[in-house]
C-alpha cells in the first residue's frame, strides 16, 4: 500500500509542476548577438569606391569612365542638384577629396540597382565635407555603374524612378525654366 501510494503522489506531483511549466518558461529563448549590427556593403560596392578613390587622387579621367555609365559621365541626369560625373570626379582631383560609402544607407530595395548615401572626404585629415547619394546600375560584365549623383535624395530617386521604368532619363526641366 505503501508503494501505491508513493506512485499515485509521484504522478500527481509530475502531472502539476514538471509536465506544466510555468508560462515565463515558455518561448523562445534569447538571442544575444556576438557583436554589435554592423551593415555589409557589397564586395562590388567596395571594389568600386575602393577605384574611385584611386581615381580622383590620380585624376585618371579612364578609370573614372570605367566606374559610370557613358550617360551619367557625360550628361548631368539628375537635375538642378545634380552634376555630371565627369564633373564630380574632376572636383575630387582638383579640390583633393575622395568619396566614402555610408554603409548604414545603402537602399537595396531594388534587386539590380540601388542608391548609396555617400559622404565626401577630404585626402589630408579625412574630415567629411558634404553627402551626396549616388544612383547605382549593373552593367553587361557584372560590375556596377554611377549612373548619377545628387546632393539631393528626392532628385536621385527620380532619376532611379525612370531608369526602373525604362523612361526618358532626362531630368525633367526646373520649375524656373
Amino acid at each position: 500500500m505503501n508503494l501505491a501510494r508513493i506512485l499515485l503522489m509521484t504522478l500527481a506531483l509530475a502531472s502539476t509542476s514538471l509536465a506544466a511549466p510555468a508560462l515565463a518558461d515558455i518561448g523562445p529563448p534569447r538571442v544575444r548577438p556576438s557583436r554589435p549590427y554592423k551593415p555589409v556593403v557589397p564586395d562590388l560596392l567596395v571594389t568600386w569606391f575602393a577605384k574611385s578613390v584611386a581615381a580622383m587622387r590620380e585624376g585618371s579621367v579612364e578609370v573614372a569612365k570605367t566606374l559610370c555609365d557613358e550617360r551619367g559621365f557625360e550628361q548631368n541626369l539628375v537635375g538642378q542638384s545634380g552634376t555630371t560625373l565627369a564633373s564630380l570626379f574632376a572636383q575630387g582631383h582638383r579640390k583633393k577629396w575622395h568619396l566614402e560609402v555610408d554603409a548604414a544607407k545603402i537602399d537595396k530595395s531594388h534587386r539590380d540597382s540601388f542608391i548609396a548615401r555617400v559622404h565626401v572626404v577630404d585626402n589630408t585629415d579625412d574630415k567629411r565635407l558634404d553627402t551626396l547619394h549616388i544612383f547605382f546600375v549593373p552593367d553587361a560584365d557584372g560590375s556596377l555603374r554611377a549612373l548619377g549623383a545628387s546632393e539631393d535624395r528626392d532628385d536621385i530617386e527620380a532619376l532611379a524612378s525612370r531608369w526602373r521604368k525604362n523612361q526618358d532619363l532626362a531630368p525633367p526641366p526646373s520649375k524656373g525654366d
